[in-house]
């Protein structure tokens, strides 16, 4: 199925996936890395240990979101979502009570395996309840609702949320049981649009089949392997920043306030770049410029120490989640998929993305006890590698203006 229906409808459902999208995935995301200092003295964990647990989250996405996308294409957003947030709840519970280094491990690979499950379908949305332009303009509200949550639990969950509720366990068991509170939300909503529920019931494939289908795709798998460098290099520095500015002599609220301020520059420019996109019908014309700016503030901003630390680190966050609303567009026009395979193919490019994590974040940490430099330089190559790549995809926007 192509072409959807727009409704006042499903603009509040969008609107509640950007809410999931703060309170599911946003800030339960990004409280860990403010969180690991607190974390890493009471279990005692050394540098490569947390880069190592980082990392189990990204693996546990690997492994489950193309899964999470067939679940969504085969069973309906709705109930993937109503399931997802409540699975989500319970991994945030899991990373609470994590006695030592593998438990914190163990929860960290629970909630990373519900977590792009939600994102893939909360992207999904937006395909099956809107066509045109307004998919790309949806995807950007789902994406801001990220970005926004990510910073909220940078800028809270330390210096507010764990003194105020006594630890930071008590910190990750208020997410989950917020997350589990959103999820009952979605089990309150309607059904897919009638159109698509048609649409579905005539050639809903199975697992097997839509698998096949994506994987079989070219683009699919430039854009998944692109996806791959990038996610590496995003969340190994996103991983490693507030340690390396505490590390460097910054206070722990300064170093926290710059990791809260990539994910603010990242909210803020996820619509500004997705109206963009969508006005002049281009989706990598967009994202590798934006990608670009990325690289070279990453490879300037081990250079300094003081006030310049603070724009190298928002225009590096600028790109991050504009890019993902845009590169879910891309996903759902690309040839052969549409929304009818969008949850498997989305699953499968988060799924790269998350293993570039898993590898990135540890190697860029090994490399960051030689030299702290060297961590930077390394996942900056990473983000060049993807630029090559996004060259040779084909322009989805422009395609679909054509046609």
């Amino acid at each position: 199925m192509e072409k959807t229906v727009d409704s006042l409808y499903g603009w509040l459902i969008i609107i509640l996936g950007g809410f999931t999208s703060i309170i599911a995935v946003g800030i339960p995301n990004m409280c860990m890395p403010v969180l690991f200092d607190e974390i890493s003295r009471e279990l005692g964990l050394n540098l490569v240990q947390i880069g190592f647990a980082w990392g189990m989250g990204g693996l546990a996405s690997m492994i489950t979101s193309p899964f999470g996308g067939m679940i969504g294409d085969r069973f309906g957003t709705k109930r993937t979502l109503f399931v997802g947030c409540l699975l989500a709840g319970m991994a945030n519970a899991c990373r609470g009570l994590s006695p030592n280094f593998a438990g914190l491990a163990v929860g960290m690979f629970l909630f990373g395996a519900v977590q792009n499950t939600m994102v893939v379908n909360l992207h999904k949305c937006s395909g099956i309840w809107f066509s045109g332009k307004r998919v790309v303009i949806a995807n950007g509200i789902i994406a801001t609702g990220i970005a926004l949550g990510m910073m909220l639990g940078a800028m809270l969950s330390d210096s507010v949320m764990s003194p105020f509720l006594g630890g930071w366990r008590n910190v990750l068991f208020v997410y989950g049981a917020a997350s589990v509170f959103i999820g009952c939300l979605w089990g309150l909503t309607k059904r897919e649009p009638v159109e698509y529920e048609k649409a579905k019931s005539i050639d809903s494939p199975p697992f097997r089949q839509s698998l096949s289908r994506v994987l079989s795709i070219k683009e699919i798998w430039l854009i998944g392997v692109a996806n791959c460098c990038y996610g590496g290099g995003l969340l190994g520095v996103v991983g490693y920043l507030p340690l390396y500015l505490r590390g460097i002599g910054w206070e722990p609220a300064s170093a926290d306030g710059a990791l809260a301020a990539m994910s603010g520059a990242g909210m803020l420019a996820a619509i500004p770049l997705t109206l963009l996109s969508g006005k002049l019908g281009l989706r990598k014309g967009v994202i590798i410029p934006v990608l670009f700016i990325a690289l070279i503030s990453l490879i300037l901003l081990p250079q300094f120490q003081g006030f310049l630390v603070w724009p190298l680190v928002i225009l590096f966050g600028s790109a991050r989640d504009g890019y993902y609303a845009i590169l879910m567009t891309m996903v759902i026009e690309a040839r052969g998929v549409g929304a009818t395979y969008a949850g498997t193919a989305m699953g499968i490019i988060l799924s790269l993305g998350n293993f570039g994590a898993f590898i990135a974040s540890p190697s860029g940490n090994r490399l960051a006890v030689i030299n702290p430099q060297y961590a930077f330089f390394f996942w900056a190559a990473l983000l060049g590698i993807s630029i090559l790549i996004f060259r040779t995809v084909r322009e989805t926007g422009r395609a679909r203006a054509e046609t």
